[in-house]
């Protein structure tokens, strides 16, 4: 019995169909069924049928609707994928925005303070800027919170309402409109004055804020503590100038100062960018 049609993909097909032979050519619905359990699904696969020209039409029809069929799933599939790289990506952005949120403020931003006063220039701290007369400004590497030395502020011969200030500036462009912390340990000896950390923000009117810590006067003989306070700074700053003072008979002690914008600490810069004529005295 000579078969009456046969089905054979080309030679670099990965599927190799057997030979069919029966006694009368298949129904279009019998092709189908093949065709459906033998995945033929391109219509570049050479179909060779015996037989009538209605079941060519059909296996050409079905062929080219699977081969439409292959496409779509093949574009949904690029579309997942590219979807996925895309929520990947946006994943990693914003995983690095909120690790840099919990990061301290670059020190590409922020000069060198030399918060701790361990950097030393002709015997005083460098970066500060320190007056008062009758009062004596050193670094004292006996007495200190953390380190090796800290800020020494004693009363020589000044009067009951002279005050004695270390300060500097601070950036106003990392602090306008935010939310800073001042932290910083002291000790004091014989006071009867006032000693503390200050804050102050300048606008084109003069003082906006005026912030200290601690409150309190006359603090006598006290051992290192830490002091705190916080300042939302205004949007209309146009300057900030901080540090610590003295007023009255005794001695004070700082060290171990620290800056936080909304919550942040700050990561000062490197203590090679120092401006020697940043520190001045009078």
């Amino acid at each position: 019995m000579r078969p009456l049609w046969l089905l054979r993909p080309p030679s670099d097909a990965n599927l190799i169909f057997p030979h069919f032979s029966c006694i009368r050519a298949p129904r279009p619905t019998e092709l189908t069924n093949l065709l459906e359990a033998t995945h033929v699904n391109y219509p570049s696969k050479q179909i060779l049928v015996d037989v009538n020209p209605q079941i060519k039409l059909s296996l050409g029809i079905l062929s080219v609707q699977k081969f439409k069929i292959h496409n779509k799933e093949r574009i949904m599939t690029e579309f997942q994928q590219r979807a996925y790289i895309l929520a990947l990506i946006s994943s990693i952005v914003l995983f690095c925005a909120l690790a840099m949120r919990l990061l301290p403020v670059r020190a590409a931003h922020v000069p060198f303070l030399n918060l701790d006063f361990e950097v030393p220039l002709q015997h005083t701290p460098c970066c500060w800027y320190i007056t008062g007369t009758g009062f004596s400004f050193t670094l004292d590497t006996v007495d200190f919170h953390s380190g090796n030395q800290s800020l020494r502020i004693d009363n020589m011969n000044a009067t009951a309402t002279t005050r004695a200030t270390a300060s500097q500036s601070f950036p106003i462009q990392l602090v306008r409109g935010k939310r800073v912390r001042i932290r910083g340990w002291m000790k004091t000896a014989n006071n009867n004055g006032a000693a503390g950390l200050w804050w102050r923000v300048d606008g084109p009117n003069g003082t906006i804020s005026l912030d200290n810590a601690p409150a309190r006067h006359s603090l006598g003989n006290t051992e290192w503590t830490r002091y705190e306070f916080e300042r939302e700074v205004s949007t209309d700053g146009m300057s900030v100038s901080w540090g610590m003072f003295v007023r009255g008979a005794g001695t004070a002690w700082f060290d171990n100062l620290e800056v936080f914008i909304d919550g942040v600490p700050i990561e000062q810069g490197p203590p090679w960018a120092i401006q020697p004529l940043a520190v001045t005295r009078r």
